[in-house]
């Protein structure tokens, strides 16, 4: 037991000591393995962070790969037809291609059906034109277009490459798939057109030939007519004319896959068409297009294609309007066209100087479509809707009623009457304006144009008053005018015999539409745009203009050409005659206030209505038909004052919203501005900042009278200093006349009758080019004011006027003639139209009265001081434009 005893002691302490050591190792291992994981654990730690540093620098990586892709594909649109000349609304990099007839006019020529217009022979057939972006494609289609539709009245319609991508296909990028499957939609687009009857033109750039083929197998396997138009430019001349800098987008990486430079085009191999676009005019190139739609069938008779020289690029509304031209005016009284022949032998109404306005803007051209005095449908359609409808082209803008008032006398002896003669009432005989002059007591060639009478009707004068100023005060100062004219109005066509003039030395500035046109197309602008004004012109102003021929050329328009268009119909007393704002204008592009921008400067023969923007529109639409792509609006156009001098009339901005609203003036861009102002601290003129306003101040007509009165000079940077000096010169001959002469004696001024005329003693100057000079004349023609009589003696010939400028060319149109001497009349100053002589050291003490007037519109008179009429100097020469051709461009719109 003993032994057993110490044996289990001896077997329990092994047995311990085995557990012991066993437990000890197992420790060791579990530290060991412990120390292992945490080794481990440390080491997935940093691992996982590394990983998350990982994910989020590959995030940040992604989303800037996304945000390159989606600028990528914004960007990418402008590989689509990008002929700028044709752009109006911009989305990132894809332009909405305005087309040239307006969405009512389709359905009104649709719903003509079995009309003249909708039986013209032709069958369903696309027109596909291909080529470079800017190689004119749009431009070349929308011509096309204007013509088929507005022309010969034939169903079609434009798919412009960028307008497809507006809606149809904005899924898609530009990858070759993309632009697969963009061409096949527009092909299917096309072919259901066609199918429909539709002529339909679709200008893309499709630069793969498989597309095109696509394109035409999917008409051809319908039974359809395809023609192939190839508007063939390299890269380098698409390069130079591209208006929107793409081609320099995409040659600095900004735009990939852009045609011509980062991806091919394919030019076709058996193209119907080929176009070479910068050997022939956009005329030329549209009548390639209309005889290929004749010779392969999609037109059944070249006559109703044939193309005539389009010039209204921008009258959109109706287009090709009949411009009344009158003939080759008639210096000799036997010298008589056959129609003037019939005018001598009728009775004829007297015409006032704003009538007399009036039969110049609609002879002219300015009011198309509207070919004589309105009759009372046409009055009330533009009185309410600011527009007249005409038989096929729909509404057309006309804001301003263009009327003939005549007398109740009047009214009873055209009873029965279907023609009458147009004559001028004469110098000082307004009163007369309305009555009618038996065919016994005419003078042979005294008439101006002849009224084909339609109608006679009331002339409501409350209501006129009430609609075109929205306000029925009397003392507004054309609704005065309005106020006294004749009780009737006479509407009709108009056949004019003879062209308007004043004979007062501004005549060579009243180009027509027509002759404006004419003389933008030499100067090759390819964006022309409107300044109208009747005020002389300071910093402010010039500000305005300078900046949008920047804002024009930063778009990409190589040669803007500014349309300088001061108003020379009658004005209101205390606004500044026409004659010296002409001299002012003329020193300030002289003297390069607006840099070397081009100018052409020319009289708008309105009279002015202070209508607001129911004038503003007028005003706009007047510019349009003249060829202006843009026009400008500022601050209050066309405002006034309320009578009570209590505010504005009108809201300082509501002109430039009715303007942007406006229908009928589609084509024309609208260029908002906010008013100039003088900066105090700058010392200059600026564009008016709120934030600033107690560095600005506003320099008003009236404070310019008060400098001038008081012989002070206006802050510098104000005005061109020998700008200011002539408009001074003017407000300080107001004060020396008002103190030197009486209360004139009324009176008016109309042209000189034609069958008056004598010989002249100056010619006006030439439009068109820059006149040499020669000695003023020393006495006036006819037609200019004696000077206001002293209290004892009245002069018996007119005052020798300082001229402005001094000299007067020795070559110009034939101007008619005047005499030498000044009436022995009743001494009668011009309308407000013309300016007032400075005074000079050869001028009587006694020379003029100071100006205070009210004008009639039919039987009133008109007060106004005399002035010498003397020829000013036209623009001075413009400078060289590349001889480029003017593309038609249709400008983005304006915000």
């Amino acid at each position: 037991e003993i032994l057993i005893s110490a044996h289990d002691i001896a077997y329990t302490n092994e047995c311990e000591e085995r557990v012991e050591l066993s437990t000890h190792s197992v420790l060791v291992s579990c530290e060991a393995r412990e120390s292992e994981l945490r080794t481990f654990l440390d080491g997935a730690d940093q691992s996982l962070h590394l990983l998350r540093t990982q994910l989020s620098q590959q995030n940040v990586s992604l989303h800037r790969q996304c945000d390159n892709l989606l600028q990528h594909l914004q960007t990418q649109s402008s590989a689509s037809t990008k002929d700028g000349d044709n752009s109006a609304v911009t989305t990132n990099e894809v332009f909405w291609s305005a087309g040239a007839v307006p969405r009512g006019h389709r359905g009104r020529l649709y719903a003509a059906g079995a009309t003249e217009l909708g039986k013209v022979g032709s069958k369903g057939t696309t027109v596909w034109l291909t080529g470079l972006s800017a190689s004119g494609k749009s431009t070349i289609a929308a011509e096309v277009e204007r013509y088929l539709f507005m022309d010969a009245g034939i169903p079609c319609y434009r798919l412009d490459g960028d307008n497809v991508r507006f809606g149809l296909s904005k899924d898609l990028g530009f990858s070759k798939r993309d632009r697969d499957e963009n061409i096949r939609r527009v092909a299917e687009v096309a072919r259901l057109f066609s199918d429909a009857g539709f002529i339909t033109l679709v200008s893309a750039i499709s630069p793969y030939r498989a597309e095109r083929k696509m394109a035409r197998d999917i008409h051809e396997s319908a039974g359809l007519g395809f023609i192939e138009v190839y508007v063939n430019v390299t890269v380098e001349e698409a390069e130079a004319r591209d208006p929107k800098g793409l081609y320099a987008k995409a040659r600095a990486g900004e735009i990939l896959n852009f045609t011509g430079i980062s991806s091919p085009y394919e030019a076709p191999d058996e193209a119907e068409v080929v176009i070479r676009n910068t050997d022939i005019s956009v005329e030329e190139a549209a009548q390639k297009v209309l005889d290929a739609l004749h010779n392969f069938g999609g037109l059944w008779s070249k006559d109703n294609v044939k193309v005539k020289t389009i010039t209204n690029k921008n009258n959109c509304e109706v287009p090709h309007f009949r411009t009344l031209e009158p003939p080759t005016p008639f210096d000799e009284v036997d010298k008589l066209s056959e129609e003037e022949s019939l005018a001598n032998e009728m009775e004829a109404i007297y015409l006032g100087t704003i009538d007399m306005q009036y039969l110049q803007v609609i002879s002219e051209g300015w009011a198309g479509p509207l070919l004589g005095f309105m009759n009372k449908s046409e009055y009330l359609q533009s009185l309410h809707f600011s527009s007249v409808r005409t038989d096929h082209f729909g509404d057309v803008s006309q804001s301003v009623p263009l009327v003939l008032p005549i007398t109740s006398e009047t009214e009873k002896a055209l009873r029965g009457v279907s023609r009458v003669a147009l004559v001028p009432a004469g110098e000082g005989k307004d009163s007369l304006a309305g009555s009618l002059l038996p065919a016994s007591k005419r003078q042979r060639g005294d008439a101006l144009a002849i009224l084909e009478i339609s109608e006679v009707f009331e002339h409501r004068k409350e209501e006129r008053i009430a609609r075109t100023f929205g306000d029925c005060d009397e003392k507004h100062p054309h609704a005065a005018l309005i106020k006294k004219s004749g009780d009737y109005l006479v509407g009709g066509r108009i056949v004019p015999l003879r062209r308007v003039k004043w004979e007062d030395g501004l005549d060579a500035y009243r180009l027509t539409p027509a002759e404006l046109r004419k003389r933008f197309a030499a100067e090759k602008p390819d964006v022309v745009f409107a300044f109208q004004t009747r005020n002389p012109i300071h910093n402010g102003h010039a500000l305005l203009m300078k900046e949008t021929y920047s804002r024009l050329k930063k778009e990409g328009f190589k040669h803007p050409l500014l349309y300088l268009s001061p108003l020379g119909g009658w004005t209101k007393d205390d606004d500044v005659p026409l004659k010296v704002r002409i001299e002012q204008h003329e020193a300030i592009i002289k003297n390069k206030v607006f840099g070397d921008m081009p100018v052409v400067l020319s009289i708008f023969p309105s009279p002015m209505l202070y209508a607001g923007p129911r004038e503003v529109v007028w005003h706009a639409k007047a510019r349009m038909r003249a060829g202006a792509d843009a026009f400008i609006v500022g601050r209050d156009p066309a405002g006034i004052k309320k009578s009570d001098k209590s505010g504005d009339l009108y809201d300082a901005d509501d002109g430039k919203q009715v303007l942007a609203q406006a229908p009928g003036l589609g084509c024309l861009r609208i260029l908002p501005f906010e008013v100039a102002a003088y900066n105090k601290v700058t010392r200059r003129m600026e564009l008016y900042d709120e934030a600033k306003k107690d560095d600005f101040i506003f320099i008003s007509g009236t404070k310019m009278r008060e400098y001038a009165r008081k012989g002070e000079t206006p802050p510098a940077g104000f005005m061109d200093p020998e700008g200011w000096k002539i408009v001074a010169k003017y407000y300080a001959s107001l004060s020396a006349n008002a103190e030197l002469s009486p209360s004139p004696a009324p009176s008016t001024f109309s042209p000189q009758s034609p069958a008056t005329k004598e010989p002249s003693s100056s010619s006006a100057p030439s439009p068109t080019t820059s006149p040499t000079s020669t000695s003023s004349p020393t006495t006036a023609p006819k037609g200019t004011p004696a000077p206001t009589p002293a209290p004892t003696t009245a002069p018996t010939a007119a005052p020798k006027a300082t001229p402005a400028p001094t000299t007067a060319p020795t070559s110009a149109p034939k101007a008619t003639p005047a005499p030498t001497t000044a009436p022995k009349t009743t001494p009668t100053p011009p309308p407000q139209g013309a300016a007032t002589p400075s005074p000079s050291s050869s001028a009587p003490a006694s020379s003029t009265s100071s100006k205070s007037s009210t004008t009639s519109e039919g039987t009133g008179t008109e007060q106004r001081g005399g002035e010498g009429r003397v020829p000013t100097t036209p623009s001075t020469p413009l400078p060289s434009s590349p001889s480029t051709p003017r593309p038609s461009p249709s400008l983005p719109e304006s915000p």
